[in-house]
């Protein structure tokens, strides 16, 4: 999407207000993809799971009803940029490729909107740079920012032109698709999450909100490994982006419970065919530093290509 600058000096912004904004902001995440590295700006399923991912669509749960959410747009109505939280005391910049003059305004708007307590009795905010965007380091060092130990890996699975080649399912498992607002499916869905990431708070009803609304979601490309008394034993969830051509995994787990290993390792080789025969160029898979599904993703062949990290800046309170 190359911008219009016509009308550059009438840039205004305001919250997001209702779901044509969810539409706008999502359509404006696909558009400026191939202006950067890949991730730069957030990629669709992490949006669609934020408005999604509810029991009942929207961003009441969390971004406040779109009042800690904020967009940049010109005269005609053309997004620039926005800002939003993930989780709190997060605020994620984004933002076209001509428009980066911009960020310094972003921040003073999250710093005033988004920063929260923490332990050390001061206001904290969090904002994340790619290793190579020195332009946004700068920034936040000159604000006042710190470069915390904790970040995010980029990688990407290469693709050698060869058949892939995917192992068959350990006796007494079978591969499955996730049946969008199935009943069953949403709530083995549910506590797999739970027992993988160590949760409570996931619901079947989000999962049926998710699987029949979100427009990412496919059912062919939500594989799980269904153990032989019925239950959900791993899961490696996907989109592909068939306008920049890219496949992503999210999310990708497995029981903690006693099962075959490999499980997951073959639910991401059966999505990786399955979205280069739709077309996928790149297959990408992210997660934190430091984590150990950092060694399981370099054993299946995912390289890192890029790492991030978060910038806190606290600011003490009284």
């Amino acid at each position: 999407m190359k911008a219009d600058k016509t009308n550059m000096s009438r840039i205004s912004n305001r919250s997001v207000v209702d779901e044509n904004d969810f539409w706008k902001l999502r359509q404006f995440l696909i558009d400026t993809w191939p202006q950067m590295p890949p991730f730069y700006n957030w990629e669709t399923r992490r949006l669609d799971g934020s408005y999604f991912h509810n029991e009942r669509a929207g961003w009441e749960t969390r971004w406040e009803g779109g009042k800690a959410a904020r967009v940049w747009e010109a005269a005609n109505g053309q997004l620039v940029g926005a800002v939003h939280p993930e989780g709190k005391g997060q605020a994620w910049l984004e933002v076209h490729q001509d428009y980066r003059h911009l960020e310094a305004e972003m921040l003073d708007w999250a710093e005033a909107h988004l920063a929260q307590p923490n332990k050390a009795s001061a206001m904290g905010l969090k904002v994340f740079a790619w290793e190579y965007d020195t332009r946004r380091q700068k920034l936040l060092a000159s604000r006042g920012y710190q470069r915390m130990s904790s970040g995010d890996i980029l990688r990407e699975k290469p693709y050698d032109g060869k058949p892939i080649v995917v192992p068959s399912m350990p006796m007494g498992y079978r591969l499955h698709c996730v049946r969008p607002g199935h009943a069953e499916d949403c709530k083995r869905y549910a506590e797999l999450l739970n027992a993988s990431f160590k949760r409570t708070f996931h619901k079947a009803q989000e999962l049926v909100t998710f699987t029949t609304q979100s427009p990412s979601f496919r059912s062919e490309l939500e594989l799980v490994a269904v153990a032989p008394d019925g239950k959900f034993a791993a899961l490696a969830g996907m989109i592909y982006d068939e306008d920049n051509r890219f496949g992503s995994f999210e999310p990708v787990c497995a029981t903690p419970g006693p099962r075959p290993l490999g499980l997951t390792g073959i639910l991401m080789l059966e999505g990786y065919r399955r979205v280069r025969e739709l077309g996928a160029e790149h297959c990408y898979v992210g997660t934190g530093t430091g984590m150990a599904a950092n060694r399981f993703y370099a054993a299946v062949g995912f390289k890192i290509i890029h790492t991030g990290w978060f910038w806190v800046k606290e600011t003490k309170i009284g």
